[in-house]
Parts: structure tokens; sequence; C-alpha cells
């Protein structure tokens, strides 16, 4: 994830779901991890609720001063997630497609 000239987000394209949603899947948040070399990790979480039930593709920008704490040189690592990292729910089933992750800087 190398950052280009000219920007300052971290860009995640929505995902689009095929599937027909579950009852409960409007509850669960599409977040974003970022870990860098020395394991310090930043969250960013998907500001509609409705992301992981959108039948559209949609960008979602996150901006890169959004996540502090860690170094945004050194990432070793993102995590794309659905639901609460702190407390996951075991047993989640379904599809989302995503695609063209990148980094740019100013």
């Amino acid at each position: 994830m190398s950052p280009r000239p000219g920007r300052s987000d971290l860009v995640v394209p929505r995902p689009s779901r095929r599937d027909r949603p579950r009852d409960d899947q409007h509850r669960r948040r599409l977040h974003v991890a970022v870990e860098d070399s020395a394991g310090k990790i930043a969250v960013a979480v998907h500001p509609d609720p409705a992301a992981t039930v959108a039948a559209a593709w949609t960008e979602w920008k996150i901006p890169l001063g959004s996540l502090t704490g860690v170094n945004l040189a050194k990432v070793k690592k993102v995590y794309l997630g659905i639901g609460d990292r702190a407390k996951p729910i075991a047993g989640g089933a379904g599809r989302i497609y995503i695609d063209d992750i990148r980094g740019l800087k100013p």
C-alpha cells in the first residue's frame, strides 16, 4: 500500500452484496484496520451502517489523518472486517466484493 502524490485518503470501495441479507446484517459495520511494523493498529469504521447490504458499488474514502497512532510509512497489514473487532461473532456468512484498495498522500 504505497501512497500516491496529491491525495491523503485510504480508498476502499464499498462492497456490493449479491446475497439477500439476513435481518441482523444491517447492524454489522464494515471496518478497516491498519497495522504498522510496531504492531500498533488504527481502525476506521464505515459511516453508513448499511454499507454491508448496499447493492451499489460505492467508494469509501478514509482520511489518513483519522488513522492515528500508527506509522503510515511502515504499514505491514491492512484488515477488512464486518462487525465489532473487539467482540467478534462466530458463524457469519455471506459475500462481499472489495476492489482497488489504495493509499494516497498529499
